[in-house]
This record gives C-alpha cells, structure tokens and sequence, in this order.
C-alpha cells in the first residue's frame, strides 16, 4: 500500500530501486478499506522507517521497528518500546513464549541495508523490557527462524 508520508523517512532508494517502508494496517471484518495503524511515539504519528509486525496479543501488536521490539496501540495509536538490543545489533525476527516472555533472533547490523544473519537468541521479559539470557551460535552458524518453542 502507497505510504501516506511524503518526506524521506517514508522510503528512498537503494541500488537503483525505489522503495517505501512498511506501514501496518488493520484489516476490517467486513473486508473494508484497511486502516492504518499509527506506530508512531504519539497517537497520530507514523515511525520513520516503518514497523514489521512479529506477534499479536490481548497488549496490542508487537513489532520490529528499526533496530527494537515495540509493542504498537492498534486502537489509539502510539507504540512502547519493549526491549532495545545492545549498540550494534538489530532484533530480526521473534515469538512469545508463554505470557511475559518473547525469545528474539538478534544480529549484528552497522545499518538499515545490513543483511548479516541473526546469530543469537535473547529470551526477554515482555513485562519489564529485561533480557533473561542470551544463547549465541557457534562461529559461522546463522539462526534463521524460530519454528517451535517448548
């Protein structure tokens, strides 16, 4: 879907080929015009670079915002930044485990276009935003997907 911001944080260009952010929109039950879910620091605002959803619960929808977990209000608008990994790395794909806990597939990034594989695990308390622990892959192991959790 066309992105409603107009200014450079809204996409750009990179090799030749134009693109827009990701922008989330909610579908409605009658199959009406999507709305668009506003994932910015204030009801009202859009994030620069957009947000890519991981999982949705009863707390609102959790997403991937630049380099953070952020948990995004589907019906006021507004997001909260849960969990923000060390300086240098980038949260890349992720899943709720039981009620308060979100295990996340982290890695090393220098900037938006690095494509470095996700090389680590970091089990964080939704609640407190907290890492519990964090399993690192062996030397040229990338972790690509967290499948089943039990």
């Amino acid at each position: 879907m066309e992105d409603p911001e107009s200014d450079d944080e809204s996409g750009g260009g990179f090799g030749g080929q134009a693109f827009s952010w990701p922008r989330l929109h909610r579908l409605r039950r009658d199959l009406g015009k999507p709305a668009l879910i506003f994932d910015g620091d204030a009801p009202g605002e859009l994030a620069p670079g957009g947000s890519l959803p991981l999982w949705w619960d009863a707390r609102g929808l959790f997403a991937r915002r630049r380099d953070d977990l952020v948990r995004c209000d589907v019906e006021r608008g507004g997001r909260t930044l849960v969990y923000a990994p060390k300086s240098g790395s980038r949260v890349v794909d992720g899943r709720r485990v039981g009620a308060n806990e979100a295990w996340l597939l982290t890695g090393e990034a220098t900037d938006a276009f690095d494509r470095r594989e996700p090389d680590a695990i970091v089990r964080v308390d939704l609640a407190s935003g907290r890492a519990q622990g964090t399993w690192h892959a062996p030397p040229g192991v990338a972790v690509l997907d967290l499948d089943r959790i039990e």
